[in-house]
């Protein structure tokens, strides 16, 4: 039989293009990329702030003098202020190309929210307003930057994932040792000093999670350049 022409020396000589690779590759692992540990801790750690504070506030302004109606009072209205932000907070931050100055709010809130309640319970109202403006801004965030440090919808899955498992661990954690901690000191001023110095390492991750750039699949991490110039040809040069 003839074959058509060129067919035997495709036959003999030529091999099918072998097919692309997708960037980022399907074997590597989020554990491996820094980037999504700290949006992991940064999550948990505001879970576990808010755990501790929605299981013990009312106890906490209780034994500061208010009345038990009173404290239940002001837990609820921390979570009415929390709220509209859960809105609010996603698409402002969507806007953003780094979301720093978010977490920069968020974190001296609750600085100040938590000091007050340490120094100065009298004020109790105006401590609980803040605290409840800061944790419904940083629960959103951190729930928003799963999306926004991801390129696509199968890195999203994979950083929630590894985000939720881990930081929902940490933060189950906190109720427990709150109340461990306030057993064996006798009081709340020592597990609120305990609040105020977890804020630090919340700042840091926050501020860490919140920086220009993207997880791809495979745990790859892409890094947005700091500057862009334009060349005579109007076309832009990333530097």
């Amino acid at each position: 039989l003839l074959a058509a022409p060129g067919a035997r020396g495709r036959h003999r000589g030529s091999q099918p293009p072998p097919a692309p690779r997708t960037q980022g590759g399907s074997g590597g692992s989020l554990l491996r990329c820094a980037l999504a540990w700290w949006v992991s801790a940064f999550l948990g750690l505001v879970s576990l702030m808010f755990y501790v504070l929605v299981a013990w506030l009312p106890q906490i302004m209780h034994a500061s003098g208010y009345t038990r109606g009173q404290a239940g009072l002001m837990m609820s209205v921390m979570l009415a202020i929390g709220v509209p932000l859960g809105f609010v907070v996603p698409v402002a931050a969507a806007r953003m190309r780094g979301q720093r100055p978010l977490v920069v709010a968020v974190i001296v809130a609750k600085l100040i929210s938590l000091a007050g309640l340490l120094l100065a319970p009298a004020l109790g109202w105006v401590w609980v307003c803040l605290l409840g403006a800061a944790t419904g801004g940083a629960f959103p965030l951190a729930i928003t930057l799963l999306g926004l440090r991801t390129d696509g919808p199968r890195a999203a899955a994979d950083l929630s994932g590894m985000a939720q498992t881990i930081g929902y661990l940490l933060a189950g954690l906190g109720p427990l040792a709150m109340g461990v901690l306030h057993t064996a000191t006798g009081g709340w001023r020592v597990p609120l000093a305990a609040l105020i110095a977890l804020v630090v390492p919340e700042a840091v991750a926050g501020l860490l999670a919140a920086r220009p750039g993207h997880i791809r699949p495979g745990g790859r991490e892409d890094n947005p350049p700091k500057h862009t110039a334009s060349r005579a040809d109007g076309q832009l040069v990333r530097l």
